[in-house]
């Protein structure tokens, strides 16, 4: 679960059911924008500088990829 989506203040948190490894987020051109390294929590709370958009997040659990968009407003 990603929330609050939409992002307002820059900053997002992530809940899995698995240890998160780690987080990434891409603009909707596949461009790579953050990569966070996450020392294996089952939440992360995640700072970002975007402009206003919607962006994939990739959550990395267990060697597999989870993807949600989010939207920054």
């Amino acid at each position: 679960t990603i929330y609050p989506n939409p992002v307002t203040n820059m900053r997002f948190t992530i809940d899995a059911a698995f240890d998160i490894n780690a987080v990434v987020v891409k603009s909707l051109q596949g461009k790579t924008l953050y990569n966070f390294e996450v020392q294996e929590q089952k939440s992360a709370n995640i700072l970002v500088d975007l402009p206003k958009g919607i962006y994939v997040v990739q959550i990395w659990c267990k060697e597999r990829p989870y993807s949600s968009k989010i939207i920054v407003y």
